[in-house]
């Protein structure tokens, strides 16, 4: 897969920067659309807030002083290394999630809906989002792994399609997170031992609201109002993670399991 990062940093920032009323929301749009307003110029802005406060431009500034561009570029100079070259071709862009303040966002379903092929997924104009959530203050460790993350989460998707069950959504997960260097979110020993106990049964459920409790766990879904299960923060997406970078051992083990065959992939090794 062939991957150019195009920035659209700054056009986020002189959104921002713009008095928060209808005319803002107005330049969003004229940002947002074609002329004619009957398709995306830029397809990953659909994920931002266009009237976030302060808090969004302090972000958008924090990222720029990092030369979160030449970061993104560099992180995708490292994902051609690592992976086989195609002919398909993508474009990919870091934009700010806003899921702090306003409630423009929840983190746990739109997440989610990166984890299961939706923005993170390529749009139809093959352009792929790595997100920077508001809540979290960026480095550059976090910079580069959005864009890995996001880039290896669609080679995962291209081989063996978009997961619809909650191991293959961990199998998918814990592939692209351990090949991106991630190290977070963690659990101890015991507290992965037992969340793997409450995972076990559930690893065919194709239920969203099931998934979201399991791989996300009980005080973020608390804003969604589901229902508690004893589990810590992101306490599904910490297994998978650790399962992948050898810290425990696998939850589920068939011969048919998505991580077998990705394992034998080329990036893999």
């Amino acid at each position: 897969m062939a991957l150019e990062y195009e920035s659209l940093l700054e056009l986020q920032r002189q959104l921002y920067s713009m008095p928060l009323n209808r005319t803002r929301f107005e330049a969003y749009l004229r940002m947002m659309l074609t002329e004619d307003r009957s398709a995306p110029r830029y397809p990953p802005l659909v994920a931002i807030n266009p009237m976030g406060k302060g808090h969004c431009t302090q972000r958008i500034e924090q990222l720029l002083a990092l030369d979160a561009d030449g970061i993104a570029r560099q992180a995708v100079a490292d994902f051609a290394a690592m992976q086989p070259m195609s002919d398909w071709h993508a474009k990919i862009s870091l934009v700010l999630v806003d899921d702090q303040g306003g409630g423009w966002t929840n983190r746990v379903s739109t997440e989610y809906g990166f984890l299961t092929g939706g923005r993170s997924h390529p749009l139809p104009e093959q352009w792929l989002l790595a997100p920077i959530w508001t809540r979290d203050i960026p480095t550059p460790e976090s910079v580069r792994q959005a864009v890995l993350v996001s880039a290896l989460r669609t080679v995962w998707q291209m081989r063996h399609g978009l997961p619809g069950t909650l191991r293959e959504l961990m199998d998918q997960e814990g592939w692209a997170r351990q090949r991106a260097g991630c190290t977070t979110p963690g659990l101890d020993a015991e507290d992965g031992e037992y969340t793997q106990l409450i995972l076990r049964p559930e690893g065919e459920t194709r239920d969203p609201r099931a998934q979201m409790e399991l791989l996300f766990g009980d005080r973020p879904c608390q804003s969604l109002g589901f229902t508690p299960r004893g589990l810590s923060p992101f306490a599904g997406l910490a297994v998978a993670l650790a399962e992948a970078r050898g810290e425990l051992p696998p939850t589920w083990v068939t011969p048919e399991s998505p991580s077998a065959s990705a394992s034998s992939c080329p990036a893999a090794r």
